[in-house]
């Protein structure tokens, strides 16, 4: 049997394909798999790390600010049609499975016209362009939110599966986890991100929030991103109470040690928020395309749990005023959690991989 994963660009596009091409492998030792991406997205590093072969194509996105560079993206994207043309006829899979970006494109969309079977998942609650026109052609549509059925066109092929989280995030126990950290149990924690990378506006919102809450039994794990670290330090005025990070290779452990966790709504972090079954608060980049996170937030803060707070009306005072009243509220976090484990799938990437291979 051989299959081609494909997708790329963020981690968020990634990291699902890795699990689903892992999971494959686990039940089919002798399957060949193949990830087809560009040179420029994350899968150029994190893809033969994991011990996958990594074809690469040329591709590029749409620019919506600057129509007329949308000549090189249309040259770019012939060239990789023919890449992957190349590709298929080379590796002759016997289905293609595409999780995103615009380096998935070509190669289902060229697949599912030579008659292969072909699926798409959607990490996202809203759909990005590339999987909604996909979404015309493929045999299977997978998706990380139920509400995402909604934007595409072929509601009967759309299979809510959830998200795929790494293995490190199954069964971890809060008090288990403390104890791994040294953190006493009665303690109330918040764990506070702005993504992998950190993002400067979620750092000054926190600090200033800790600053607010400094009197009270309120603990922060805080991760600032590398680049951000020596300035947040060096204007930190608050105590040593809190424990503050550049980067956390352990997330799962932490996550689990938290009573909330205060984040971005990329679609992963949110699934393994969701897997862990914690409250959260979402606080949404407005940088992103199709303004993704806030459709994910939304759906969660829709299910009851977590809580919304878009940047521009946010502030380090508004932060710590929702911070304290759950922290005073226990029975609104025993409700967010019941609600966020109510919400999250057992097993998705079994659920995806079941799917693929009823195809």
């Amino acid at each position: 049997m051989k299959i081609i994963v494909t997708g790329g660009g963020t981690g968020g596009h990634v990291y699902p394909a890795l699990s689903i091409a892992d999971e494959i492998k686990k039940r089919y030792p002798d399957v060949e798999i193949i990830f087809v991406g560009t040179a420029r997205g994350i899968e150029n590093r994190v893809v033969p790390e994991a011990g996958y072969e990594l074809k690469i194509i040329d591709a590029a996105g749409i620019d919506r600010s600057n129509m007329l560079k949308n000549l090189n993206v249309a040259f770019t994207a012939f060239r990789g049609l023919r890449q992957c043309m190349g590709i298929l006829r080379e590796f002759k899979p016997e289905l293609v499975i595409g999780t995103g970006g615009y380096v998935s494109g070509p190669m289902v969309f060229l697949a599912s016209l030579k008659g292969l079977k072909t699926c798409i998942h959607e990490q996202n609650a809203y759909p990005g362009l590339t999987n909604k026109l996909l979404g015309l052609s493929v045999a299977e549509i997978m998706t990380g939110f139920e509400t995402s059925e909604n934007y595409f066109m072929r509601k009967k092929r759309v299979h809510y599966t959830g998200n795929p989280v790494r293995k490190e995030f199954y069964g971890i126990k809060k008090n288990e986890a403390r104890e791994k950290l040294g953190l006493p149990l009665e303690q109330f924690r918040v764990l506070s991100m702005g993504g992998s990378g950190g993002a400067s506006v979620l750092n000054e919102i926190i600090k200033e929030s800790m600053k607010i809450l400094k009197n009270k039994e309120i603990y922060f794990t805080h991760v600032t991103g590398k680049r951000y670290f020596d300035k947040f330090m060096f204007d930190l005025e608050c105590g040593n109470k809190n424990e503050i990070h550049s980067y956390i290779s352990e997330m799962a452990i932490h996550m689990a040690a938290s009573d909330i966790v205060v984040s971005r709504a990329g679609a992963i972090t949110v699934a393994e928020i969701l897997k862990l079954g914690k409250p959260s608060i979402m606080i949404p980049s407005p940088n992103v395309t199709g303004n993704h996170q806030f459709h994910n937030a939304s759906a969660l803060k829709e299910s009851g749990c977590a809580l919304l707070m878009e940047e521009k009306d946010l502030t380090g005072q508004k932060l710590a005023y929702e911070l304290l009243q759950l922290y005073e509220n226990r029975d609104s976090i025993a409700s967010m959690e019941k609600c966020a484990e109510c919400y999250r799938k057992s097993d998705a990437t079994k659920s995806i991989v079941d799917r693929m291979m009823n195809l």
